[in-house]
């Protein structure tokens, strides 16, 4: 099991990954913070991005929050961030 830190952005035009903030992964979710709406396309979508069912991501922390902690079954950290790196290239530092 692995974990990714992300900040949400609810309400965006699209979904997609949308930079970094620092060394976080930013997503843009098109659902609205209503009803947990948000939560459950960030799910959705992180599950679509790193190969996996949504039923294996989970939020663990920030629910609440813009700033999230979702654990990932059957892939390490190193394999997260290899996946989220290429479909988000982090800018030249």
């Amino acid at each position: 099991m692995g974990r990714l830190d992300v900040r949400v952005q609810p309400g965006a035009r699209r979904t997609a990954l949308n930079g970094w903030y620092g060394d976080i992964a930013r997503v843009a979710v098109a659902a609205r913070a209503v009803d947990d709406a948000a939560n459950e396309a960030l799910v959705a979508a992180v599950a679509r991005w790193l190969g996996v069912r949504p039923r294996q991501v989970r939020i663990v922390g920030g629910t609440r929050s813009r700033s999230k902690r979702l654990e990932i079954d059957d892939l390490d950290d190193d394999l997260i961030s290899a996946r989220v790196i290429a479909l988000n290239p982090r800018p030249n530092r």
